[in-house]
């Protein structure tokens, strides 16, 4: 028995060495390998916008949860079209109602963000990703809720009018 329990505590020193000496070289290797870039550094504020971060984030998460939450990113380079936003004429085709879109956004965001707007991918990127995910889980949960349906009543939702 107390063999047993001798060799346990050799086998366990051993083990405690050779962890210690994997870590070292981790850290070691840690040292050497360069940091990894941050979604800042990737996407940098325009210093221009700088001082408008805060505000352009909020601005995005109003317009995403009271207006338009499904944010195209190609949208913030797009000129202001010339369409009314409160016409019918925005309803009458796909392109229509993506220039409606358009002109909510210009109408929605202030003008003095307009040029910068255009000229900066930091809009989009600030703004759509929220809302894609939003989008995303939505998509989701009706797609299970539908399925689940179509199981439980033996109907098609495409029938559903």
């Amino acid at each position: 028995m107390n063999q047993a329990l001798k060799d346990a505590h050799l086998a366990m020193q051993q083990i405690r060495q050779a962890y210690r000496k994997l870590q070292l070289d981790k850290n070691a290797m840690e040292a050497v390998q360069p940091r990894r870039k941050t979604q800042a550094a990737k996407n940098p504020v325009p210093e221009e916008l700088a001082q408008h971060t805060e505000r352009i984030a909020l601005l995005g998460r109003k317009y995403g949860t009271f207006v338009e939450p499904w944010v195209e990113s190609s949208m913030f380079g797009e000129p202001l079209p010339s369409i009314e936003i409160n016409s019918l004429e925005r309803y009458r085709s796909a392109q229509s109602k993506k220039l409606g879109r358009i002109a909510e956004l210009y109408d929605f965001i202030p003008p003095g963000f307009h040029e910068s707007m255009n000229r900066h991918s930091y809009f989009a990127s600030t703004v759509s990703p929220r809302m894609m995910l939003m989008h995303a889980v939505i998509t989701y949960h009706d797609e299970i809720v539908y399925s689940r349906y179509e199981q439980v009543s033996g109907t098609s939702c495409q029938t559903i009018p």
